[in-house]
């Protein structure tokens, strides 16, 4: 997640409601932090942006009681932002992938018994995803990455999507549904049984979805997401991170 680029639109919003006079904020980058200047005097310095570990507030033509409401409500939706994008799920990087098998549920192997996508795709540079539940969100996430192994076909690029759950036959619908919705064509949408996720990948339990890429059998992206972190910035921010696979 671009964490910068977040807080500044809750910035900017959060000042507008609390301060309407206040013209359009000017970002100033610098060592150790971010500084939100506005031309009414108004300043709101992260010494720490990722951390939020202290916010400093002042004013000159505003009363300190609506700056610091400002600031206060800043400082609670940028640091929920902040934690949430923590999530440390699946395998660190340059950690071996283990083998596991799945069923195939929209893929070129979807009528047959269950395989090993991992051992098929071998050396190849691979996206996965490993979700609790095809949501629309997760569908979209897929469809974007599905998007960067069609482009990389040359490159021996490939994918998949992993649902895990106690009840694989019950997901099937929603897989299928995604997969002609979306025109996933590239990635096989799969289940898992069992929410813990295969063993040795290490799932944490507080992630909704974690990514994992891995070129040569060894990883170079891990990451935990919540619901509420899969929107437009960190799709497109996972999309930039498979560049590193193909290196």
């Amino acid at each position: 997640m671009n964490h910068n680029r977040v807080v500044r639109v809750i910035v900017s919003e959060i000042f507008k409601k609390h301060a309407p006079e206040i013209g359009k904020l000017a970002v100033t980058r610098r060592s150790g932090g971010v500084v939100y200047n506005t031309a009414s005097g108004v300043v709101v310095l992260f010494a720490d942006t990722k951390r939020l570990r202290n916010l400093i507030c002042s004013t000159e033509e505003l009363s300190m009681k609506k700056c610091f409401a400002a600031c206060a409500a800043v400082l609670a939706v940028s640091a929920s932002l902040a934690f949430a994008a923590e999530i440390q799920s699946g395998l660190e990087k340059g950690k071996g992938v283990p083998a596991f098998n799945v069923k195939d549920v929209t893929g070129p192997n979807k009528d047959g018994e269950e395989l090993c996508y991992r051992c098929r795709y071998g050396n190849q540079p691979v996206i996965s995803v490993f979700a609790k539940e095809m949501t629309e969100e997760v569908a979209q996430l897929s469809k974007e990455l599905d998007n960067v192994v069609a482009k990389n076909r040359d490159q021996k690029m490939a994918g998949f999507v992993v649902v895990m759950t106690e009840e694989p036959e019950k997901a099937e619908a929603s897989l299928t549904a995604a997969a002609a919705k979306h025109k996933i064509s590239q990635m096989p949408l799969t289940t898992f049984k069992g929410t813990n996720g295969p063993s040795g990948y290490k799932i944490n339990s507080k992630a909704d979805v974690t990514v994992m890429m891995w070129v040569e059998g060894k990883v170079k992206v891990s990451q935990g997401l919540s619901k509420g972190d899969l929107n437009k910035e960190t799709i497109a921010k996972l999309v930039s991170e498979t560049k590193t696979i193909l290196e």
